[in-house]
Order: C-alpha cells, then sequence, then structure tokens
C-alpha cells in the first residue's frame, strides 16, 4: 500500500486574511489546514493546467514554485 506523506510549511499572511480565515473555520467546523490544502490544491491545479505543466519536468517545477 502507498504511505501518504505529510509535510509541514509556514507562510506569512496579512492579519486580515487570518482573522477571515478563523471566521470560516469557526463557521463550517474545519481546521485551517484543511481551507490552506483546499486552497492551494484549488491554485496549483489552474496553474497547471494553464502553463501544461508535466509532473515529470520536476527542474521546472521548482523554479516555478520558488517564485
Amino acid at each position: 500500500m502507498k504511505e501518504n506523506k505529510v509535510v509541514t510549511i509556514s507562510a506569512q499572511i496579512p492579519a486580515e486574511l487570518e482573522k477571515t480565515l478563523i471566521q470560516l473555520c469557526e463557521s463550517e467546523e474545519r481546521s485551517k489546514s484543511y481551507f490552506i490544502k483546499k486552497a492551494l490544491e484549488k491554485l496549483i491545479l489552474e496553474k497547471t493546467k494553464e502553463s501544461n505543466f508535466s509532473k515529470k519536468d520536476t527542474n521546472s517545477s521548482t523554479k516555478k514554485i520558488s517564485k
């Protein structure tokens, strides 16, 4: 069976964005991690569709993500 690995990342966000995130978490009874993962998944999916990004092209993925 394939093991799902997870990593921890950190990001700085504006205080107002965090305030809105916390309100959303409370109203939906979900964690901050849940909404951050969903938003990141959606953004990456949109961007990879736009640029015909290939998972096999690891060098360009590093360059694109680290910008």
